[in-house]
C-alpha cells in the first residue's frame, strides 16, 4: 500500500536521501536526483556480486557495493520486447498486449507515457544510448536525445572476415571500437554535457546477447577447459557447452569494463552523490542447464530471474534483499525515489520500503509467462520457496522446491508429499498478482 504523501517524503528524506535538499536557505528549490539506468541484454545472475566464483565483474560489483542487490528479482516475460515494454510502462504483458518481439508497443498502448517520457514531462532531461526499448520499436519511446546501437558506429563484427557467421568471436578490436564500447563512451559524454541538468540517462548494452563478440583479452580471462558445466546439462557436447559459456562470460566481462567508463565519469563529475543508479537486465539466459539449453523464453529460474541492483544517495550500501521484486516494479519505484507525482494505474509495486528494511514482509509471489514453439502459452508463479509452471490449458503442471532443488531438476507436481504445496501454488497463480501484493501498511 502506498504511503500518504507527507509520510512518504519524510521517509525518503530520512532513510533513503534520494530527494535531498541541495540548498540550505529557505526558498531555494529542491533538486531531484538524477537517474542513471544501465541495462544489459540477456544477462543472467552469473556475476561476481551474485556469488559466481568464475565470472569477473568488478564494476557491476562496484554498483552493488554502493547499493542494494535484489536476489529474487524477476522479469514478467523472458523475451526482449515484452519484458522491456513491461518495465518501461509499469504494466504487465497481459495488459500491454506485447507478448512477442514483433508487436509494436504503441498498437495497444497508444500515447501512454513510458517511464522516460514521464520523467521528461516532470522536468528531466532524458537520453538513451543503445537498446532500451526493443530495437525494432526504439521510436516507440521519446527521448530528448535518442542514439540507437546502430548510430554509435564502430566495427561491424558480423560482417568482418574474422567473425562472420560465427556464434562467438575473439576480435582484434580495441574496446572503444566495439559497439558497446562506443555506447559507454557516448553515455559518458552525455553525462558531461548535461551535468548541470536533472537527467534520466540510459545506457543499453547489446551484450551478452548472442553472437558473443568481444576483444580477445576478455576471452583470455576464461580458459575453456576451466569453465564448469551446470548441473543437469545432460549428454550434450561438453566442449561446445564450455566454449559457449566462456564466450558468454567474456562478453559479460567486456561490458563490465565499459561500465567502468560510465561510473568513473559519474564520479569525476561529482554526480554520484545525487544520482540513483539502476543496473539490470531485461531477462535471464540459460547456459546449458536443463539438458543443454542456450536460450531465454523459458520459465526456469535461469531465464526468469534477473540481476537488479539499485544505488541511491545516502541509501543502503552493500546489502542484499531476499524479498521478491519484479521488473514491473521499477517504474513506480523510481517515481517514488525521485519524489514525482504518483501514477495511479501502474501494475508494479514500489520497492522503496525495502531500501530501509531489506527483509521486511513483502510480495508473496512473482508472475511470468511465455509462449512455446507451438504457440502454447505458459505461466508461472514464484514464491520464496516454490516455482509453479503450467500451460494455460492446465495440463502438465510443474512444481519445483527450491529448498531441496534450487536447480529445478525434479518436478514434484505428482509427488503426493507436495499435494498441499501444489494446491497453494495453483491458487496463487489463479488469483494473480493483485492478491500477492505486500500486506497493508508494509
Amino acid at each position: 500500500m502506498l504511503m500518504k504523501k507527507s509520510t512518504l517524503l519524510l521517509f525518503v528524506f530520512m532513510l533513503v536521501g534520494s530527494c535531498s535538499m541541495v540548498g540550505v536557505n529557505k526558498g531555494q528549490s529542491q533538486q531531484k536526483p538524477n537517474v542513471l539506468l544501465i541495462m544489459m541484454d540477456d544477462l543472467n545472475t552469473d556475476l561476481g556480486c551474485y556469488g559466481n566464483p568464475v565470472v569477473k565483474t568488478p564494476n557491476i560489483d562496484r554498483i552493488a557495493a554502493r547499493g542494494i542487490r535484489f536476489d529474487r528479482a524477476y522479469c514478467q516475460f523472458p523475451l526482449c520486447n515484452p519484458s522491456r515494454t513491461s518495465l518501461l510502462t509499469g504494466l504487465r504483458p497481459e495488459t500491454t498486449g506485447v507478448q512477442g518481439n514483433y508487436t509494436d508497443p504503441r498498437r495497444e498502448l497508444g500515447d501512454r507515457l513510458f517511464m522516460p517520457e514521464y520523467f521528461r514531462e516532470n522536468g528531466y532531461f532524458t537520453a538513451r544510448v543503445g537498446k532500451i526499448a526493443h530495437n525494432l520499436f526504439a521510436d516507440s519511446v521519446s527521448w530528448d536525445v535518442s542514439v540507437g546501437s546502430e548510430d554509435v558506429g564502430g566495427v561491424d563484427n558480423a560482417s568482418s572476415a574474422e567473425c562472420k557467421d560465427r556464434t562467438y568471436c575473439k576480435t582484434s578490436n580495441r574496446d572503444e571500437d566495439e559497439q558497446d564500447g562506443r555506447i559507454a563512451r557516448r553515455v559518458a559524454q552525455l553525462l558531461d554535457e548535461n551535468r548541470s541538468k536533472t537527467f534520466f540517462i540510459a545506457a543499453g548494452f547489446s551484450l551478452p546477447h548472442s553472437p558473443w563478440y568481444a576483444p580477445r583479452k576478455y576471452f583470455d580471462l576464461y580458459p575453456v577447459e576451466s569453465i564448469p558445466l551446470p548441473e543437469g546439462s545432460g549428454g550434450h557436447n561438453k566442449k561446445r557447452l564450455r566454449q559457449w559459456r566462456a564466450a558468454y562470460y567474456a562478453s559479460v566481462s567486456f561490458v563490465d569494463a565499459q561500465i567502468k567508463i560510465i561510473l568513473d565519469e559519474l564520479d569525476r563529475l561529482g554526480l554520484a552523490d545525487n544520482t540513483v543508479i539502476v543496473f539490470q537486465s531485461d531477462h535471464g539466459y540459460l547456459l546449458g542447464e536443463h539438458g543443454g539449453i542456450f536460450d531465454k523464453k523459458k520459465l526456469f529460474e535461469e531465464a526468469a530471474r534477473v540481476p537488479l541492483i539499485v544505488s541511491t544517495p545516502q541509501g543502503p550500501r552493500a546489502v542484499a534483499s531476499s524479498r521478491i521484486v519484479e521488473l514491473v516494479d521499477l517504474y513506480p519505484s523510481l517515481i517514488e525515489l525521485c519524489g514525482l507525482p504518483r501514477v495511479s494505474d501502474l501494475e508494479g509495486t514500489s520497492f522503496v520500503p525495502l531500501l530501509a528494511n531489506p527483509e521486511r514482509e513483502w510480495k508473496k509471489a512473482a508472475f511470468a509467462s511465455t509462449k512455446g514453439s507451438n504457440r502454447q502459452r505458459f505461466q508461472s508463479a514464484r514464491t520464496e520457496r516454490y516455482v509453479y509452471i503450467e500451460r494455460t490449458d492446465g495440463t502438465d503442471p510443474e512444481l519445483y522446491d527450491h529448498q531441496t532443488d534450487p536447480r529445478e531438476l525434479v518436478n514434484v507436481a505428482s509427488d503426493p508429499r507436495y499435494s498441499a504445496a501444489l494446491a497453494e501454488m495453483k491458487k496463487i497463480l489463479s488469483e494473480g498478482w493483485r492478491k500477492a501484493l505486500p500486506p497493508p501498511n508494509s
